[in-house]
């Protein structure tokens, strides 16, 4: 049996279906695959190799210009904001 792991995000729901989008080529899923709860969110560290870059939603580089770098620790979830501030 194949143990591929592929990250996703759940973006809908219906009775006791959940739908998943994946981040990555889903190579080799099928209906029916087991599904595992990440404990925490992915740490993203983040710097100057950063500005100008173009990046996917794991922080994962994009434009071919190497690999991205950084000492400064980004959260997953961004302080919130009043909007009627």
């Amino acid at each position: 049996a194949n143990h591929t792991l592929i990250d996703a995000q759940a973006v809908g729901f219906n009775r006791d279906i959940t739908y998943l989008m994946p981040f990555k080529q889903p190579v080799g899923l099928m209906a029916g695959a087991r599904v595992f709860p990440e404990e925490k969110a992915h740490d993203i560290l983040i710097g100057e190799s950063w500005l100008g870059r173009v990046v996917n939603g794991l922080g994962e580089a994009l434009d071919g210009k190497g690999r991205l770098n950084g000492n400064d620790l980004l959260p997953p979830l961004p302080p919130s904001v009043n909007p009627l501030t």
